[in-house]
């Protein structure tokens, strides 16, 4: 047999086969590789919206916002226990009647100054928290878990305020 067919003493057609089974290999790798690139790529955004959102917690917890919220709560709590108790039966039966309750009692507690304010600092608090969501920066589902009760019992009750709210309704409102 002759020599002109072979490299280092191997048929030219084998290592054409071995050259094909490398390129498989190295395609097949490539292919691993960027699906790789993307999962840790997906993992590490996720691990960046967490920290985020347990950040936006410790601003909720650490810089008074909660607290506002909290002393909000405790004036409606104040209006709503001199409310007849056949009329919190009947608002609890009629969301008409619980809008109209919410409405008076919301009113009569943002005639106070300081809790205006508390308003004021618990809607810019809940609207940077839309922004964070909403530009993918916090986890959306670890921070509905935190706070969608939270936000839709603030809409809720304070619902009118916010329809009426300076530049219109809050972002955060108007998306529940």
């Amino acid at each position: 047999m002759s020599e002109e067919g072979k490299f280092l003493g191997v048929s030219i057609t084998i290592w054409e086969g071995i050259q094909g089974v490398l390129a498989v290999v190295g395609a097949v790798l490539a292919i691993g590789g960027i699906f790789w690139g993307v999962i840790e790529f997906r993992g590490k955004l996720e691990a960046d919206r967490a920290r985020e959102t347990l950040e936006l917690l410790d601003v909720w917890e650490t810089r008074g916002y909660l607290e506002s919220y909290r002393a909000l709560d405790d004036r409606i709590q104040g209006v709503l226990k001199d409310v007849p108790q056949a009329d919190i039966e009947a608002a609890a039966q009629n969301p008409s009647i619980l809008e109209t309750l919410y409405q008076k009692a919301s009113e009569q507690v943002l005639a106070d100054p300081r809790a205006q304010k508390d308003f004021e600092d618990v809607v810019y608090f809940f609207e940077r928290m839309h922004i964070c969501v909403d530009a993918k920066l916090c986890a959306q589902e670890a921070t509905a878990r935190f706070f969608a009760d939270t936000v839709t019992t603030f809409g809720q009750v304070f619902s009118v305020p916010l329809q009426k709210f300076p530049g219109g309704a809050p972002e955060f409102y108007s998306s529940t």
